[in-house]
């Protein structure tokens, strides 16, 4: 199983090997049982949840054909630090 990192709040779609890796990205290139975590110096940075960002859904909905574990607890605190 792989984990992708989301690095990037913009919604795109070119791929994980190509300049940051969107949710989107992330999405279209995990397989069945793979993690998605988010960067932490991105969505949750200096430690402030006030601060996070959000990521807007410009390019339209999202679509899971499989199974996979998406975490938004960013700090590891028990609680989503991510809003889509």
């Amino acid at each position: 199983m792989a984990t992708f990192t989301v690095n990037t709040a913009t919604d795109e779609n070119d791929g994980v090997n190509t300049g940051g890796v969107s949710l989107r990205d992330a999405i279209g290139a995990a397989q069945a049982g793979d993690r998605i975590e988010f960067d932490s110096s991105v969505f949750f940075p200096n430690g402030d949840a006030l601060s996070n960002a959000t990521i807007a859904l410009t390019e339209g909905v999202l679509v899971l054909t499989q199974d996979l574990v998406i975490d938004g607890d960013v700090n590891g605190d028990g609680i989503a630090d991510v809003t889509l």
